[in-house]
């Protein structure tokens, strides 16, 4: 591991929505998460410590029965462990359905007026690039994983800042659990809406990029190098998620545009 660290936290403040994508999901609220916080400590080995604290208020018992389990999104599927950290967790592991999660079950079923206080640990890789920007700097990325449908009260994230030479949004330095921590936090968080970030990409002359998208996520790709940045679109199915052979609309510069399936947008330097 590079000693210089970078850190990159996505869609984390400013007017942002961090939707959590959580076990329930319907127009009624049944849960609201009081307080959510992960605490990440970097590994020797680049791999990621990361504590999840988790305090979820059940509204609503009878709608959709007690609850007996939830689903927390994760950063990938590429986790070395897993582990249960309270007693009131009968089961953790890894669940995919179109996306990375952690599935937790409860010793019992929570009812109307209930406060789960849980706690997990998860070991994560492929969070990092090294010398993406400057030869000799690794830079993370984390994206905290988000509920669409569930209000959040209070949300913080704190990430040991031993060896760190800068974080992305600017975050205060604060001391916890024995350890100098940058920590991020936002309160009254809404439910719905999508989480906006700005994609950072770091793409060499002829490169190519898998094809990807969010069902839960905005993002503004601004091109800053110097080059043409190509992207071929298509719009997708949003039951089947399979690429549609129809004309969808972007925005670039703000002004919206029809593109056609699979149809090259090129932005030059400077465009968004």
């Amino acid at each position: 591991m590079r000693k210089s660290i970078k850190i990159w936290v996505f869609a984390l403040l400013l007017a942002m929505v961090i939707p959590f994508l959580g076990a329930r999901a319907q127009a009624k609220d049944l849960d609201q998460i009081r307080d959510y916080e992960i605490t990440v400590d970097v590994n020797k080995d680049g791999t990621l410590n990361m504590i999840y604290h988790i305090e979820w208020e059940v509204l609503d018992s009878t709608s959709e029965g007690p609850l007996t389990w939830v689903k927390i999104g994760i950063p990938n599927s590429k986790y070395v462990s897993m582990k249960k950290l309270t007693s009131n967790i009968k089961k953790i592991g890894y669940y995919s359905a179109s996306g990375s999660y952690a599935r937790i079950d409860f010793d019992k079923s929570y009812r109307k007026g209930d406060i789960v206080k849980f706690e997990f640990q998860l070991v994560q890789d492929y969070v990092y690039q090294m010398n993406q920007f400057t030869e000799g700097e690794t830079v993370y990325g984390f994206t905290p994983g988000w509920f669409n449908d569930i209000k959040v009260d209070k949300l913080v994230i704190r990430w040991n800042a031993d060896k760190a030479i800068s974080t992305e949004p600017a975050a205060e330095k604060i001391s916890y659990n024995n350890g100098t921590y940058f920590v991020w936090m936002e309160e009254n968080v809404k439910k719905g809406g999508k989480t906006y970030c700005e994609k950072i990409m770091a793409v060499g002359v002829g490169q190519r990029t898998p094809a990807h998208f969010h069902w839960f996520k905005t993002e503004d790709i601004i091109n800053r190098g110097g080059g043409t940045f190509c992207q071929q679109m298509w719009k997708a199915d949003e039951k089947t998620e399979e690429i549609l052979n129809e004309p969808f609309t972007v925005k670039v510069d703000g002004v919206e545009r029809t593109l056609q399936p699979g149809e090259i947008l090129r932005l030059h330097p400077g465009q968004s």
